[in-house]
């Protein structure tokens, strides 16, 4: 069987790797990547994992300047591109039998599109990228079925037989036609962690603080729906150095974000591999995760199953619409696999300093 998978983040790659050496082994794997994690691919270990690696245009409407005319000029592109986004890869696109997107947007579903125009047989899969795997099988939404249809002759969620995610029991799934799978933690295989290190250049001496609250920063769009999420993590960071000292905060940027997001005075953690690979590299007993929804915050026990003291303030922050709704019971889910009690989900100011207070000082055993 020939397979091909679709990445663009270091979290889609280190899934995919994953994946390649388990659930599709006995299978020729190759890879479609995007720019942003072309320093990967040249790491010579990456050929263990991928046959064949194929680089892809950008074609979305993120790339284009912000505001009403910059987001019709991108969808606009993707509608009229998306049928010849492949036809800069030297491929036979009939000869693949599976192709594996992570998640949904924009970017990666009209990849499996324009691969199903010239091969109305290829068996779409889906693999864990994120939070948003774990709740989006649970909202059919209509007019965006209705959308894709009408664009591009088909929709995902319909053809999609298999969604790859580290624990289906969390998984809120309506589709019938998709099959829930299990997918094994990088741990599995001492090779791939061990080529893991490499290949995302984890520092051999990194200095990871032993005790402290660590901030993980997130990039949220600009836009009346999801802006207060930057106002709120400012106010949020600056309540915790109110309660533990501006000493003992350390703080994630999202790759997004500006350097010194948050001001000159606070720690940042500079470490240009995926943070979730502390989990496997250092002792994070000591240290408290604090985050409105980051999914890197929540992986320590997706992926690793180590119950990391987490705090998502994301019920704060964000109260209403279906969506959040959604979010905020997949994280009580997440909570209530926990062995003690060092996951919490604080719904104000004042459960937030007694939950920051309390875990901060607590120890793991």
């Amino acid at each position: 069987m020939r397979v091909i998978f679709v990445s663009s983040t270091d979290a889609q790659l280190i899934n995919a790797m994953t994946l390649s050496v388990t659930k599709f082994k006995n299978d020729v794997v190759e890879l479609f990547y995007r720019p942003s994690i072309e320093k990967r691919i040249n790491h010579k270990e990456i050929k263990k994992y991928f046959s064949s690696i194929y680089i892809l245009p950008v074609i979305d409407s993120s790339i284009y300047p912000k505001g009403i005319r910059g987001h019709l000029n991108g969808y606009f592109d993707v509608v009229t591109k998306w049928k010849t986004i492949i036809d800069t890869v030297e491929i036979d696109p009939r000869s693949y039998d599976v192709i594996l997107i992570p998640g949904v947007s924009i970017a990666y579903y009209m990849v499996y599109y324009a691969i199903r125009k010239k091969n109305k047989s290829i068996d779409l899969k889906i693999y864990e990228e994120g939070i948003n795997e774990y709740f989006n099988l649970g909202m059919k939404n209509y007019k965006k079925y209705l959308i894709h249809k009408l664009v591009f002759g088909s929709y995902f969620y319909n053809d999609c037989t298999e969604l790859f995610v580290h624990v289906p029991e969390l998984v809120d799934n309506k589709w019938k036609n998709i099959k829930l799978s299990k997918m094994e933690d990088p741990t599995c295989s001492t090779v791939l962690y061990n080529d893991i290190k490499i290949i995302f250049d984890y520092p051999t001496q990194f200095g990871f603080p032993k005790k402290g609250v660590c901030f993980i920063d997130q990039a949220f769009p600009d836009n009346q729906k999801y802006s207060i999420g930057n106002l709120k993590q400012q106010e949020i960071i600056e309540q915790i150095e109110s309660w533990v000292g501006k000493d003992n905060i350390y703080i994630k940027l999202h790759p997004r974000s500006p350097k010194h997001k948050y001001g000159e005075k606070y720690n940042y953690l500079n470490i240009d591999s995926p943070f979730e690979l502390i989990g496997f590299y250092e002792n994070i007993n000591d240290m408290l995760f604090v985050s409105l929804s980051s999914s890197t915050s929540i992986n320590f026990k997706l992926v690793l199953n180590i119950e990391a003291k987490v705090i998502i303030a994301h019920s704060i922050v964000f109260k209403n619409g279906k969506e959040n709704k959604n979010v905020t019971c997949l994280f009580k889910k997440i909570q209530s696999t926990y062995k003690k009690d060092f996951f919490r989900i604080p719904n104000n100011t004042e459960e937030l300093e007694l939950a920051i207070k309390d875990l901060f000082w607590c120890k793991v055993e």
